[in-house]
């Protein structure tokens, strides 16, 4: 019986974690591609977003992997998982809201990818010589540039706020 109350520990505290980890995206992929909308009211929830998906990393990281880290390894945690749900929800905002704000997302999606990238390298503490490094990094600008390019081509011109509150309400 103590084996199965402590699995059931573990299962809620791998399910917080992970939906942790997933809402702060959500919830920072909404706010980046809203934030033209009410910057205010958005940057709000992109904050809370970033807290929470931090909050979460740190609870599987330290936690449930039970790594035992150093003050500056918390502190290249913290900083690389606040870049990586950047990252993260830049793309997926873009994606999500493509049609509403066409120029914005043409910029975010491919920003988000290279962020996102980079971050989970460091993130994952991803040792890669300066030669692998370099081939990671012309990959990227040869994905994203012509990303860009083709959202960018894609694009009828609709960028503004005004197509937002228009098209997709939320309120």
């Amino acid at each position: 019986m103590n084996t199965h109350i402590a699995s059931i520990r573990q299962l809620v505290k791998m399910y917080v974690g992970y939906v942790g980890m997933f809402l702060g995206i959500g919830l920072i992929s909404g706010s980046i591609v809203h934030l033209p909308i009410d910057p205010s009211r958005y940057s709000i929830i992109m904050v809370f977003g970033v807290v929470l998906f931090i909050s979460a990393t740190l609870v599987n990281e330290i936690i449930l992997h039970k790594k035992e880290m150093s003050g500056l390894e918390i502190a290249k945690l913290l900083i690389s998982s606040f870049l990586l749900s950047i990252g993260i929800g830049m793309m997926s905002g873009g994606i999500q809201h493509f049609e509403d704000v066409q120029e914005y997302a043409a910029y975010l999606i491919p920003i988000g990818l290279g962020i996102s990238l980079f971050s989970f390298i460091v993130k994952n503490q991803m040792k890669l010589p300066k030669r692998k490094l370099a081939i990671v990094a012309l990959s990227f600008v040869l994905i994203a540039a012509p990303l860009h390019l083709f959202l960018n081509g894609i694009s009828d011109g609709s960028s503004g706020t005004d197509e937002v509150h228009s098209s997709h309400q939320h309120r």
